[in-house]
């Protein structure tokens, strides 16, 4: 978790880099802040959608393929649990994993803060945004892990399905962002 952390705070410091302004006044006149808030926040967000489509589903990809290819799976199936309780559990583990990570990254996100044009309300709704879609893409894997008889397969399956999503988003998101009249909105 911790590497994560790190990379997503070398993208904010990116972004704040981004945000010093190039034209004559430099340092003495950094414009209106509650822009460059809003900015940055955009930023940061797509950073966490990054971390949501290429950490998340690797945190339940191998869950229960795993457990069959290292000959644990009888054993697990021998237990009084029922295969519905084996499958909760496998969740609930890998949200857990998810929220510690997303969890990790609001101080780095109440930056944004500093500069104004965020609110409250704008985080909340873009975490519960991505907790949604972390439950989406963790049922997904676990079924994928389920339904795999090699975790290279389920892995496979369910990074390529992760990648052709994320690229269809990128594209509607670009499409939304090359038109400045939707950015002003907010």
């Amino acid at each position: 978790h911790i590497i994560i952390l790190c990379l997503f705070a070398a993208g904010l410091m990116i972004a704040f880099v981004a945000m010093i302004p190039s034209r004559p006044g430099g340092y003495d006149d950094p414009g209106d802040p509650s822009q460059v808030g809003r900015m940055v926040y955009l930023i940061t967000q797509f950073l966490q959608l990054g971390v949501a489509f290429l950490v998340v589903p690797g945190l339940a990809a191998t869950s229960i393929s795993s457990e069959r290819e290292s000959l644990t799976h009888d054993l697990l199936l021998t237990t009084t649990m029922t295969a519905r309780q084996i499958v909760w559990g496998k969740f609930t583990a890998a949200m857990t994993q998810a929220f510690t990570i997303f969890v990790s990254m609001v101080p780095l996100v109440s930056l944004c803060f500093l500069f104004g044009g965020v609110t409250v309300y704008q985080i909340l709704a873009n975490y519960a945004f991505l907790f949604a879609l972390s439950t989406v893409m963790i049922a997904y894997a676990l079924s994928m892990s389920a339904s795999a008889r090699t975790t290279q397969r389920a892995v496979g399956s369910v990074y390529g399905l992760t990648l052709l999503g994320g690229g269809v988003i990128w594209i509607l998101l670009a499409a939304l962002w090359s038109d400045p009249r939707y950015l002003y909105r907010f």
